[in-house]
């Protein structure tokens, strides 16, 4: 099983302060749905050429 780390950023940061009341509902849809749209968009999931604990970073 392949497992999803979101790290913090200014994206999600910045929507997650208009959003607060819904940061946990966001953040459980994304790991629900991320792996389906990753499979459904493979072409467009490239690597960043940098790993993180030895894996892989994808964008």
């Amino acid at each position: 099983m392949k497992q999803i780390i979101i790290e913090d950023n200014s994206v999600l940061e910045k929507l997650f302060r208009h959003n607060r009341r819904y940061e946990e509902k966001i953040t459980n849809e994304i790991q629900k749905h991320l792996l389906s749209m990753i499979k459904e968009k493979a072409y467009k999931i490239k690597t960043v050429g940098y790993k993180y604990e030895d894996k892989k970073i994808y964008k």
